[in-house]
């Protein structure tokens, strides 16, 4: 394994003082509370058996055997005397018939009268070097003097025992612990590399995604890079054909504007010089209409994609059919025959100047590029929605791109023919206007036509 590694430290240091504190409590609690709370259970079962010995109804020797056999004590009983040496003497002798010998014992004359007193009185016995101890209860039954006894083993060395045991442990699991964290950490860190590695890369626009499968959250962050991978390298192919596509406008915009301006310039001129034929003036007005047209273009591209629909609703029916009216009325558009099948009095909600837009941009998109100057219009309603429908017949399938045709600045026809071209920003209008009232528009091919349609929900 290589260096450790920063995040491995900082598991280890962060782990290590977590087993250090914990090690030091554990020998904390050993020392101060565990012997405390060993002695008071032994303290509280004493004082049962010797409340089971004063409720006992029978004979004193009767009720010692009973609990002798049925409870770890040892019962000692003596005639009661208040000579406290010969007391000492008899329970000693009691102590030795029953087999307990006692280096470190002696019954206090205190203690003898807080037992009279008081019913009971407990003391512990360290018998050194024995490693026990002796928990005495004087109490006096009858003309009795009774010493219930129990054997306590030395808990200073047992904790002992017990504090070596736990050191022990605890060093055991730091170990494994450590080798634990090494391996699952390394197992985080490799992911984690590969996955910087990919963010290095994405800031240099090269789009890598990652391949980790580790079934937890790693493997979702690597999912979620390479989600962001992807739609970045989505976003800046969008960009980079945006750009292609704004330099495709200027070259269209300068190429349709330089022509007007230079004739309107010589044709200005020429009447400054009197040379006016009395077609000038007709020839700049032509040209500066065209000129007009296209900025209206740019700027209805531009309202429809920043403006707020305002929604209300629209007879669609009878926009469509004035609109066909005008065109079947404009000059460049007499020789197209227009079919209709249109249902009356359908209404849609939406604004009603995109929808008119929409109307005429596939219209005027139809009439500028049909091949045999028909084109048919439908619009019928559904149980959903009303569905418009614009087709006509074109000259190369083969020139149309439909993922590209509702992108601004695309033109359809690569010949740049000034009878059938434009700036290519019609079915943009179209689109922009479509995606601002929640309309949705589709296009398709069927053989040598092509179809565009539009459903108003």
């Amino acid at each position: 394994m290589n260096r450790m590694s920063r995040l491995t430290r900082k598991f280890i240091i962060s782990l290590s003082f977590v087993f250090a504190a914990v090690v030091l409590l554990s020998l904390f609690l050993n020392e101060n509370f565990i012997q405390r709370y060993f002695l008071y259970q032994e303290k509280q079962e004493m004082r049962r058996i010797c409340g089971l010995l004063e409720d006992y109804d029978g004979p004193v020797d009767e009720a010692a055997a009973e609990l002798e056999s049925s409870e770890d004590v040892v019962i000692a009983w003596v005639q009661n005397t208040e000579d406290n040496e010969l007391l000492n003497e008899r329970l000693r002798e009691s102590f030795r018939n029953k087999g307990i010998s006692l280096k470190k014992y002696w019954l206090w004359d205190q203690d003898q009268q807080d037992a009279m007193t008081d019913g009971r009185k407990m003391r512990i016995y360290n018998q050194e070097g024995l490693h026990y101890s002796l928990l005495v209860v004087y109490m006096p039954v009858d003309s009795y003097f009774v010493a219930v006894s129990k054997i306590i083993p030395s808990i200073d060395r047992t904790m002992s025992l017990i504090n070596q045991v736990t050191v022990a442990v605890f060093a055991g699991a730091l170990v494994i612990m450590f080798l634990l964290i090494s391996v699952l950490v390394q197992k985080i860190i490799s992911p984690l590399r590969t996955i910087g590695q990919a963010a290095e890369s994405i800031s240099a626009l090269d789009y890598k995604t990652v391949e980790i499968h580790s079934g937890d959250e790693l493997e979702d962050l690597a999912g979620a890079i390479n989600h962001m991978s992807m739609k970045l390298k989505e976003a800046h192919e969008s960009l980079e054909l945006k750009n292609e596509q704004m330099k495709e406008l200027l070259a269209n915009v300068s190429h349709d504007l330089k022509t007007p301006v230079a004739l309107i310039k010589a044709y200005a001129g020429g009447i400054k010089d009197g040379l006016d034929d009395g077609t000038f003036l007709d020839t700049i007005i032509l040209q500066n209409n065209r000129m007009e047209k296209m900025i209206e273009r740019l700027i209805d591209l531009a309202k429809m994609q920043r403006q707020q629909a305002v929604k209300k609703p629209v007879d669609i029916s009878r926009s469509l059919v004035e609109l066909i009216r005008d065109y079947r009325l404009q000059e460049e558009c007499s020789r197209v025959r227009f079919g209709c099948e249109a249902e009356e009095g359908l209404t849609v909600m939406g604004d009603e100047e995109a929808v008119v837009m929409i109307l005429s941009n596939l219209l005027s998109n139809a009439v500028k590029y049909t091949a045999d100057k028909q084109v048919f219009v439908s619009l019928h309603k559904t149980e959903s929605c009303v569905i418009l429908r614009v087709e006509n017949r074109i000259n190369d399938p083969r020139q149309i791109d439909l993922q590209q045709i509702w992108e601004p600045f695309v033109v359809a026809e690569k010949s740049r023919n000034k009878a059938v071209s434009g700036t290519g920003l019609g079915l943009a209008i179209v689109k922009a206007a479509a995606v601002q009232n929640g309309f949705r528009c589709g296009c398709g091919l069927e053989n040598d036509r092509i179809i565009f349609t539009v459903e108003f929900p």
